[in-house]
């Protein structure tokens, strides 16, 4: 009984339009009716539907009112009478599989070439059509870009000539300048404790600058004279450098209050007075009089 009421579904194929020319696209719907309780296979259909039609494209629709319709589009690619022959379906209840399938659909195709181009009876060939129309290059865009590349060639040859002329000049590097100004480091430490001095008479209220230059001198002096770098050096870490340089106990003494008293105008802010800025400035010049190159006399 089951078996009896699948067989008694029907597909119908319907192709518009039915007269056309080779490669148009054409409508195709398939309509399966079905019974209550039935489905089709929504298998894909093409691509190819015989020998001379293709399946370009196609979905299937939802089932509604026990129809289920597959719309798509197809196209014919021989002239003259053309079939669409049977399509073959599969429609399924339970486990019960049946094949049905759709009625031949005739179609009608002419050629794309007028009927008089033609010889009485000849059959349309490909070599019969218009070969394809020659198209006239645009060299404007090659135009520009050889004329882009030209201009950055200049460009880079003017700035070749360029760097050759002002490399020599700019490679050259001054020498790096003397603190000293080629005098005894001694001699230049006095030198400058006095100028420090005598700007801290004029301006005594920033005593931060006065201790920060006289710090300077005094790190740039030994530096020099012992041969070791202090310029860069906190207060806890000149004491041991002075000690392997080999200076004397009392220097390194001196050496730290000055820098402890630089810190605390520095960082404390706090004040000193112009007596104990001069006591400063005395024990510098000790310390370069204990340091200072002594000359040897003839033995």
């Amino acid at each position: 009984m089951l078996a009896a009421v699948l067989l008694a579904a029907t597909a119908v194929l319907d192709v518009t339009p039915r007269e056309a020319t080779v490669g148009d696209p054409l409508r195709a719907t398939i309509t399966v009716t079905l019974d209550p309780g039935s489905e089709v296979e929504r298998a894909p259909v093409g691509p190819d539907l015989g020998e001379n039609v293709t399946v370009l494209g196609g979905t299937w629709a939802p089932t509604v009112g026990g129809k289920a319709v597959w719309t798509g589009t197809i196209a014919a690619y021989t002239t003259g009478k053309v079939e669409v022959p049977a399509i073959d379906l599969a429609v399924v209840e339970g486990s019960e599989r049946r094949a049905v399938a759709t009625a031949p659909v005739a179609l009608e195709i002419a050629s794309v070439l007028p009927e008089k181009d033609r010889a009485p009876g000849a059959s349309p060939e490909i070599a019969d059509l218009k070969p394809p129309a020659a198209i006239a290059p645009d060299w404007g865009p090659a135009k520009l870009a050889a004329f882009i590349l030209a201009g950055l060639l200049v460009a880079a040859a003017a700035l070749y000539l360029l760097w050759r002329r002002l490399a020599p000049r700019l490679a050259r590097v001054q020498a790096p300048t003397d603190p000293f100004r080629r005098l005894p480091p001694h001699v230049w430490a006095y030198e400058e404790l006095r100028k420090l001095l005598d700007a801290h008479r004029e301006n005594p209220a920033r005593e931060d600058v006065f201790f920060e230059g006289l710090a300077r001198i005094v790190k740039t002096y030994l530096s020099a004279r012992l041969r070791v770098d202090l310029l860069e050096r906190t207060t806890g870490e000149v004491a041991p450098l002075l000690a392997q340089a080999g200076s004397d106990p009392d220097v390194a003494r001196r050496v730290r209050e000055i820098l402890d008293r630089a810190d605390l105008a520095k960082f404390a802010r706090a004040p000193a007075g112009l007596d104990a800025c001069r006591a400063c400035v005395d024990s510098a010049y000790a310390i370069v009089d204990a340091t200072k190159a002594r000359e040897e006399g003839a033995a």
